[in-house]
């Protein structure tokens, strides 16, 4: 009997090992771009203007994940003289998971590269 539970613990032990090592790499390999479509949509939907995102999305997987995107643009009002709101050639930032568990979220890191901000009342 006890040989039996030692075998059944052993086997639940290395299936619940591969189970998380087999995560841990989809997430490690897991082609970030083919969220984009469902990221866009949110943010049109949120935002109230168009979003385009013209290149990759790369995450850095960690406690606090390092996420870029590139080629990301918000468009303006219809009244504005503008065509973009918003445009940059990257934006990075990082998030803290362990906040997000709080319902809040904290950004410790925003980074913008070749921004192109226009705003108008």
């Amino acid at each position: 009997m006890k040989k039996l539970l030692k075998i059944i613990l052993c086997t639940l032990g290395i299936a619940i090992l591969l189970i998380g090592l087999g995560t841990g790499l989809a997430a490690v390999f897991f082609d970030w771009n083919r969220l984009q479509g469902p990221i866009i949509q949110v943010l049109n939907e949120r935002s109230g203007r168009t979003v385009e995102i013209n290149g990759d999305i790369d995450v850095d997987l960690s406690m606090t994940p390092q996420i870029g995107i590139s080629g990301i643009t918000l468009s303006n009002a219809d009244w504005a003289r503008n065509s973009q709101m918003f445009k940059a050639e990257k934006l990075a930032f990082s998030i803290r998971l362990r906040e997000l568990l709080h319902r809040r979220v904290v950004l410790p890191e925003i980074i913008l590269t070749k921004p192109e901000i226009d705003l108008e009342r």
